[in-house]
């Protein structure tokens, strides 16, 4: 398979002698439908989509919130988890994408607060540097929370679900649920400003059977360069995504949308391809 894109992303290099006729134009683009109607995953899938939805706390203590960032690499659908610091009386924020090992430290835990505390302590000091030193971190109240531990709602962002129908859909092998911060400050800056307008439309994905919605953000984008956003969004899959998988599920998907619809066959087309006489076959005795 051969890519033709502006950027190299991590699978580039991963290059494996496939099909050599086979080409992926990583071209991106952005999907202004609504994209829940098509996506009906159960209530247990948390699509995380970023920091969008949660405010600051002002005062003198740092906020934690728990979030995820939703991707997809064809046949799946994933979530990864991150951790989100809010500063006080600012807009300053900062973002750590979770790791596998991360999350079984926060699981080891259990409901142990002062375990909790320190893990947390321990990230928010990779940050702090630069914050005034007598902040303090506004950590998780399980109590607040029906008991739930700081790993239950982490896991809430840990998932993955096989979807290739939606792929076909978006018309592409690869895409990001919409979060401001993947996209602000990197080479899809000017992308994350264009509106549904005409003369955008070759840097629009549409999905015929839903309605154009113009007067939203985008809801996803297609064709994404995962090295070019803000944060390492798939850092949690890392050991599966991270290898030759990613290469051939993309070439996979190129193949098959090239393959012509299955026909449909009607009761008589059947009823014929079995060897039966439409006229003498089924005559009454």
């Amino acid at each position: 398979m051969k890519i033709i894109s502006k950027y190299k992303d991590f699978y580039d290099y991963l290059w494996i002698d496939g099909e050599p006729d086979v080409t992926y134009v990583r071209k991106e683009k952005l999907c202004f439908n609504y994209i829940g109607h098509i996506l009906s995953l159960d209530s247990k899938y948390n699509i995380g989509n970023g920091s969008e939805h949660y405010g600051m706390f002002l005062g003198k203590e740092i906020g934690i919130y728990d979030i995820g960032y939703t991707f997809g690499i064809y046949p799946y659908i994933y979530c990864s988890p991150a951790l989100l610091f809010t500063v006080p009386d600012s807009s300053r924020t900062y973002v750590h994408m979770l790791t596998k090992n991360d999350v079984d430290k926060f699981k080891k835990c259990g409901k142990d607060e002062k375990m909790t505390a320190d893990i947390l302590s321990g990230i928010w000091s990779l940050y702090s540097a630069n914050e005034d030193k007598n902040l303090k971190i506004r950590f998780p109240k399980f109590s607040k929370y029906y008991w739930r531990s700081e790993y239950d709602h982490i896991k809430e962002y840990c998932w993955k679900v096989e979807m290739p129908e939606f792929f076909f859909k978006i018309k592409s092998p690869i895409f990001v649920i919409w979060a401001d911060e993947l996209f602000y400050d990197t080479p899809y800056s000017e992308l994350a400003y264009m509106k549904p307008e005409r003369e955008n439309y070759d840097k629009i994905q549409f999905i015929d059977e839903l309605d154009f919605i113009s007067e939203t953000k985008p809801s996803l984008m297609t064709n994404v360069c995962f090295n070019k956003l803000n944060y390492q969004i798939t850092k949690y899959w890392f050991d599966e995504i991270n290898n030759l998988n990613t290469y051939s599920s993309i070439e996979s998907f190129l193949i098959t949308s090239k393959l012509d619809p299955e026909p449909i066959i009607s009761n008589d087309g059947k009823i014929i391809a079995h060897g039966f006489d439409l006229k003498t076959s089924f005559r009454k005795m």
